[in-house]
């Protein structure tokens, strides 16, 4: 399988897991409405959650990148073995 397809996926397991977790805690917020978390905490988690985002991307970005240069090295290497 090749890299982007599994980085689809496990993000989209990510996605899934993460809308299940907000149902489950939205479903025990209704039930006890005194431990949701106040609207300054909850702000505080959304710039979190944010700097979190931008930083994944920039990783995701720096991956690729190096995995690019990778296989043109690997095909550079390739074709030289093949022209010998």
């Amino acid at each position: 399988m090749e890299a982007p397809l599994r980085k689809q996926r496990l993000n989209e397991a990510i996605n899934n897991i993460e809308a299940r977790s907000k149902r489950r805690r939205e479903e025990f917020y209704s039930q006890y409405p005194e431990k949701r978390p106040s609207l300054v905490k909850q702000q505080a988690d959304a710039l979190r959650d944010q700097a979190d985002d931008i930083e994944s991307k920039e990783l995701d970005a720096e991956l690729e990148k190096r995995r690019l240069k990778r296989i043109s090295t690997l095909q550079s290497i390739i074709k030289y073995i093949e022209s010998r």
